[in-house]
């Protein structure tokens, strides 16, 4: 929230870099896994804890040392209505997507806390706060046009660099929850990689995110963020490409090492341009305030990379396992009705072992199944890989909307009067679609 304040501090290519710097800090943060495993392996939970509120208390009192910004002169009333409407509908959308892996998607888990007409609650309370966000744009209009200011801002539905701009907020924190539900998991569960290992993973994401989200605006300030977006997105979605490649049995081969170095800079690359092609597209006091609806936006890609891309993950185990029993004759009628019974999730071979070690079965069946379970797990993966890598590409359909690429230095009309002859600065626009 506080670096959401720093490019209004700036003006013209500096605002620029300072809008990559947002984008840095996201790759800075790859530090804190590998920092706070270190404590935690050699100090324990309450000093982490520890850690990281002195950490909380700093970033406080640095927030005090940021200059003044000047306020409006007009006195704004509080969107109270607006505000209580998406609280809700968000809480109620990024909730439900978010609990489909632990509560089911129609049938309920046994994790599920209740049912809603016998079903798993999850998409009802995501349709429901769905339904409360889209209540909120016609509310939303009337409110702005009765105080001339809404929590939701016109500008920020009807200019389409502006849907551009929030799609790739989401896209990029997208690909963090696809990290979340299907990485992360599947190195410390599957291939067995400690908490160090981990960090080490979060450090090969977020340094290139770093050097990208930095970089990009400070070494091609006049660059195209059509095309960097453009660009951004089809590094993300390729990095997807090693990483399955990189999956044999229970290990993964340095592939992965490959594939997730180039997901950093895909991530990056994008990060670079994204708050700055939505604050070209509208005016000084809605661009003030478009850093709560990008965070938004983050928040929503997350979820629905959390929910969706782990819903793909565990249907596809379980679909896949199931097939390759009912192919497999090693596998008696019996041992496949109980194996079905199990909720067999997102796991490596000796917990797998460990699920079904009470179901009646000679040797020879165990271990069939264990390699069928090794096989489904990798198939649903390269599946959850290949939809991520398709929602990510879907996004380079919004790039067309991106048509303004700079203002001029101060937001406006330029302070001293300008020679005979020649016209005001405006903002540059590509007429190409």
């Amino acid at each position: 929230s506080v670096l959401g304040l720093i490019p209004f501090i700036y003006h013209g290519k500096n605002r620029v870099l300072a809008f990559g710097c947002i984008g840095a800090a996201s790759g800075l943060s790859a530090f804190l896994p590998l920092f706070l495993g270190i404590v935690m392996q050699f100090g324990g939970f309450r000093v982490t804890y520890g850690v990281l509120a002195v950490y909380f208390v700093l970033v406080l009192a640095l927030s005090l040392k940021l200059p003044a910004i000047q306020k409006p002169a007009e006195k704004l009333k509080f969107d109270g209505l607006g505000t209580g409407i998406a609280a809700v509908g968000l809480f109620l959308f990024l909730v439900g997507l978010s609990r489909i892996s632990a509560w089911g998607l129609i049938e309920p888990f046994a994790a599920c806390p209740f049912t809603i007409f016998g079903i798993s609650p999850a998409l009802p309370m995501a349709a429901l706060g769905l339904l409360l966000i889209v209540a909120l744009v016609p509310i939303e209009k009337r409110v702005e046009e009765k105080n001339g200011i809404a929590l939701l801002p016109q500008s920020f539905l009807k200019t389409p660099q502006v849907r551009a701009g929030l799609v790739a907020s989401a896209i990029t924190f997208f690909f963090m929850g696809v990290q979340a539900v299907l990485l992360s998991p599947y190195l410390q569960l599957v291939a067995g990689w400690p908490p160090m290992q981990l960090g080490l993973m979060a450090l090969a994401i977020g340094i290139p995110t770093f050097i990208f989200s930095l970089g990009i605006p400070k070494f091609m300030p006049n660059a195209n963020p059509r095309r960097v977006i453009q660009i951004g997105y089809i590094v993300m979605a390729a990095a997807f490409i090693p990483m399955g490649l990189s999956l044999h049995g229970s290990e993964v081969s340095p592939l992965m090492w490959l594939g997730l170095a180039v997901a950093g800079a895909g991530a990056g690359i994008v990060s670079s341009h994204t708050n700055n092609i939505v604050a070209l597209a509208v005016n000084e006091r809605d661009a003030s305030q478009s850093g709560g609806i990008q965070t938004t936006m983050r928040n929503v890609g997350q979820a629905i990379g959390v929910a969706a891309i782990g819903a793909v993950l565990l249907f596809g185990i379980t679909v896949n396992i199931d097939n390759a029993m009912a192919d497999n004759p090693t596998i008696t009628p019996e041992v496949r009705a109980a194996v079905a019974e199990r909720n067999i999730t997102l796991m490596g071979d000796a917990q797998f072992e460990a699920t079904i070690a009470d179901i009646p079965m000679d040797d020879a069946e165990k271990t069939e199944l264990v390699k069928l379970n090794s096989d489904a797990r990798i198939q649903s993966t390269i599946t959850a890989y290949v939809v991520s890598a398709v929602i990510i590409l879907l996004g380079l359909l919004t790039t067309r909307w991106i048509t303004i690429f700079r203002k001029d230095e101060e937001g406006g009309a330029p302070s001293e009067p300008l020679p005979a002859g020649e016209q005001p600065f405006e903002p540059v626009v590509d007429r190409e679609m």
